[in-house]
């Protein structure tokens, strides 16, 4: 995760307007990521957590260049809007939220937890038998 921080951070050299930090990786790798993507938005951007960070951003990297930073809860969206949306996107080929889930039966429950907290996984989903 941080590797591809750091090479987004590279490629976008100061441009994104928002930044969005997943809660999956490990505290130490987050705070590195997380740390790379505010240097990767433009002056007057927006810095999204969605989870506690390990670490709290540098106040002079968010005052000198006017980032907003901002907590996320739940989402914050509206979901009649927001899960159309998704779905739209999806259908479009634009949203491949398949791709961010890894299905465990329940009885790997500690496989599943393990993995999250090591990055390997970004939302487990537990599967029950029929």
């Amino acid at each position: 995760m941080v590797a591809s921080a750091v090479l987004i951070a590279a490629v976008t050299a100061g441009t994104l307007v928002a930044v969005l930090s997943p809660s999956s990786a490990p505290p130490q790798q987050a705070s590195a990521a997380d740390f790379q993507a505010i240097e990767s938005l433009a002056a007057k951007g927006s810095f999204g957590f969605c989870a506690v960070p390990a670490e709290a951003p540098k106040m002079y990297q968010v005052m000198t260049r006017g980032l907003s930073i901002r907590g996320i809860v739940q989402g914050d969206s509206a979901p009649d809007v927001f899960i159309p949306h998704l779905i739209e996107l999806h259908i479009n080929g634009r949203f491949p939220f398949d791709r961010l889930v890894t299905k465990y039966p329940i009885e790997k429950i500690n496989q599943a937890i393990e993995d999250q907290a090591a990055g390997k996984v970004v939302k487990p989903v537990f599967t029950f038998p029929s």
